[in-house]
C-alpha cells in the first residue's frame, strides 16, 4: 500500500503539468499518511549503502525494492 501511496504522490506533485490542476495539498496529506505510519513503519537507514546493496530489502527506508547491486 505504501508504494502504491508514493506513486499517487508522485502523480499529485507532477499533476499542474500534465493536466493543468494543481493538486500540491493532496500530495502533502499523502507524504505525510507515510511519514505518520500509516502504511508502515519507515526511516531512513543508518548507512548510505543500506537502501543500495543487494539486501536492501532489510533496509527500513525501503518502501518498494529489488535486491540490486
Amino acid at each position: 500500500q505504501a508504494a502504491a501511496a508514493a506513486m499517487l504522490a508522485q502523480l499529485y506533485f507532477n499533476s499542474e503539468a500534465y493536466t493543468g490542476t494543481p493538486r500540491f495539498d493532496k500530495c502533502a496529506t499523502i507524504c505525510q499518511d507515510i511519514i505518520d505510519g500509516e502504511y508502515g513503519t519507515y526511516q531512513l537507514d543508518k548507512t548510505w549503502w543500506g537502501p543500495h546493496g543487494f539486501d536492501n530489502d532489510k533496509s527500513p527506508e525501503m518502501i518498494w525494492n529489488m535486491p540490486s547491486e
